[in-house]
């Protein structure tokens, strides 16, 4: 059973080689070599807990770990304010209220009780990454937050839910359609590192496949 630290150490950061996390989710140990990395894109909908379980049923074997990437859109907007013309300016906070920790503290929790069961039933390796960015941070910062993760761990695929992105609610009975995020990793013929979309078919939600349009490096 994997232990859970409680050791603060929150930083709302939106690199990638800096995580906001306010505890430790994981049993990976600095000791463990897995053999191979996988990581996981995950919003917080069923679509992305699909796809984590395809990994366990189909990619994923005994000494591999799973690094379960989300990213948390909590951060303020910043309005630029020009002073006497472009080259005096500051940068002020959005008015709107809003909570980022707690919004962080929400996400970790939803990971906690959907994907680390998962996870600890496979009996596998893994850490759970949560980053921040803005509340209007558009797919490809998305995007390039779980591939730049992926280069850093030397990762053997990433893996993203064809609506991962998208509400339950909102997913559309289209099975070719694809969220914002796996669109824009499609289109991505230049990273190093396979990117596999996991999609349900027509009639079998409880069976997801592998998209064959899986994007392979080039």
């Amino acid at each position: 059973m994997a232990q859970i630290s409680n050791k603060p150490s929150f930083r709302l950061d939106r690199q990638p080689s800096t995580k906001a996390q306010l505890q430790y989710i994981g049993n990976l140990s600095r000791g463990d070599r897995p053999k191979r990395t996988i990581v996981v894109a995950a919003s917080l909908t069923t679509a992305a807990e699909t796809a984590l379980q395809w990994v366990i049923d189909n990619l994923a074997k005994v000494g591999d770990a799973i690094h379960i990437c989300h990213i948390c859109k909590c951060l303020e907007e910043q309005t630029e304010i020009y002073h006497s013309g472009p080259g005096n300016a500051f940068k002020v906070p959005d008015v709107r209220p809003h909570h980022e920790r707690d919004d962080v503290v929400a996400s970790q929790l939803y990971l906690k009780q959907k994907f680390v069961p998962i996870l600890v039933e496979a009996g596998l390796l893994y850490e759970v990454h949560v980053f921040v960015d803005t509340f209007a941070a558009p797919p490809d910062a998305v995007g390039h937050t779980v591939l730049t993760l992926a280069a850093e761990l030397h990762a053997a695929a990433v893996v993203v839910a064809a609506n991962d992105g998208v509400a339950d609610e909102e997913v559309s009975p289209d099975p070719l359609r694809l969220g914002s995020v796996a669109k824009w990793m499609s289109e991505q013929r230049s990273q190093p590192v396979p990117v596999v979309i996991v999609r349900h078919p027509p009639g079998h939600p409880e069976r997801p496949v592998a998209d064959p349009t899986t994007v392979q490096p080039a």
